[in-house]
């Protein structure tokens, strides 16, 4: 893009508003990044949990609670690293397989936490 010399120089009001918007988008940013991060650092207990490829079962345990499980804390990792949509794909594959396993308060805090990061996410918007 050639400059025109006839062009005059961009005033430096114009500068100082380009700076005042660039700085403005960047609260939001560290905004929603610490949002994001104080959701994280709750859900974080829940991500230092070894995910084994087949858990043993349980007393009195079936193969599709064992696999819920399994998937539960998989999805328990995708919240504490902020991956809102395949967290709640996974807790809601691991309803199919055992209903019961909703009574969970871990569960019930990772829904939770779902829900409020994306009502803030549509807020943003």
């Amino acid at each position: 893009m050639a400059v025109d010399p006839d062009s005059p120089a961009p005033k430096p009001r114009a500068r100082i508003g380009r700076r005042l918007a660039a700085g403005a988008i960047g609260l939001l940013v560290v905004g929603a990044v610490t949002r994001r991060f104080r959701l994280w650092s709750r859900l974080r207990g829940h991500s230092q949990q070894q995910v084994a490829p087949n858990p043993p079962l349980g007393p009195q345990e079936t193969q599709e609670q064992a696999e819920a499980r399994r998937i539960r804390m998989e999805a328990f990792d995708d919240c504490a690293h902020g991956k809102w949509a395949f967290c709640q794909a996974k807790l809601d594959e691991a309803k199919q397989l055992d209903p019961a396993g909703e009574s969970d308060p871990k569960v019930q805090e990772a829904r939770s936490g779902i829900q409020k990061e994306l009502q803030a996410q549509k807020g943003d918007q």
